[in-house]
């Protein structure tokens, strides 16, 4: 008998597996798909404090920002990059939201005039925005492996939990303790809870485009880190984790090289917002909150369409001739790591 079962290996499966792995229990963490398979894997992986009027929620998930703060850059100081986050107001509505938050802002931050940010399109940096520093963006494939080192992992399908004498039993094993963290999939919880589940895309491209920080307005742009940069992941609310339709396939993906960022202003070979060739990979993938799984084709598609559900205007990304992205073969995620 084990000290815990883990049922899914997403991200809240994983950190609590870690955690009591540290504490000295013994657990064996299940998933059906394998490590980082769903959402968790695929996410935007952004890392960024919550803005709010200090209520509990907004004290409780900035306590928990540095407390990921701490944690990844002392214990995986190379999956975690510290680019900081500009957020942005969506619009003049958002903006005088913005300064209602500004007194209960409890991380380290910068307030950003429109003239410190040069390299964003007026209509971007209309209003300004908040640096925060400390945030980041994390290798959320590779923090899935590594949370699990020294961990035994099973890939298996629970459809019940039993309860025996001393504890639990699935999958053939039995523990003292079961922790359910299956994210979208809540058929193993009981009916009185009620899950509301959230799909989108997220797309990795590669470019010249180098910004001084990540930012955020509708969706997260990241900073270029290791060739890459990450887009999304969007959101949009569905019923069925099963139910969401792939993107359709194409050869070839372009995408409009002056979104809400000024590409001349970072761009070497660029005075002014030009038209940029660019070769990029991009991987789109679909799925809702902890499954967020590769496209069945397993194709590429435009970033265009795959962004539509985040609310990027069409102006600031579009498919245009302007700049040619290859799509690539999207390689799945459904499999142990």
């Amino acid at each position: 008998m084990v000290d815990f079962i883990v049922i899914g290996a997403g991200s809240a499966g994983l950190h609590t597996a870690y955690y009591l792995n540290r504490a000295g229990a013994q657990v064996i963490v299940m998933d059906r798909w394998g490590v980082g398979a769903g959402g968790s894997g695929a996410a935007g992986a952004f890392i960024s404090p919550r803005l709010g009027r200090g209520g509990p929620l907004q004290r409780l998930t900035n306590r928990a920002f540095h407390h990921t703060i701490s944690l990844y850059t002392e214990e995986f100081p190379h999956l975690f990059h510290q680019t900081g986050i500009l957020r942005l107001p969506k619009d003049r509505r958002d903006a005088e939201r913005f300064q209602g938050y500004e007194e209960f802002i409890d991380v380290s931050y910068r307030r950003l005039s429109p003239e410190e940010l040069p390299y964003l399109k007026p209509y971007a940096r209309e209003f300004g925005g908040f640096l925060f520093p400390e945030g980041g963006i994390v290798d959320a494939q590779g923090l899935s492996r590594a949370l699990l080192e020294g961990i035994e992992f099973q890939r298996a399908e629970i459809s019940e939990i039993k309860g025996v004498r001393g504890g639990f039993q699935c999958g053939g094993v039995t523990a003292r303790g079961v922790i359910i963290a299956t994210g979208a999939w809540g058929a193993l919880l009981p009916p009185y809870i009620q899950l509301g589940r959230v799909a989108g895309y997220r797309i990795d491209i590669g470019g010249e485009l180098e910004l001084p920080s990540s930012i955020h307005k509708r969706i997260s742009i990241s900073k270029k880190v290791g060739g890459r940069i990450a887009i999304g992941a969007t959101h949009t609310r569905i019923e069925d984790p099963n139910s969401l339709p792939p993107l359709p396939p194409v050869p070839h993906c372009w995408m409009r090289p002056d979104p809400w960022w000024n590409w001349g202003r970072w761009s070497s070979s660029l005075s002014s917002v030009v038209s940029v060739p660019a070769s990029a990979t991009i991987s789109p993938l679909q799925g809702g909150s902890g499954i967020l799984k590769p496209l069945r084709e397993g194709r590429g598609s435009t970033p265009s369409a795959a962004l539509e559900g985040g609310g990027l205007s069409s102006e600031a990304l579009s498919p245009t001739t302007s700049s040619t992205i290859s799509s690539t073969e999207s390689r799945s995620r459904r499999r142990s790591i």
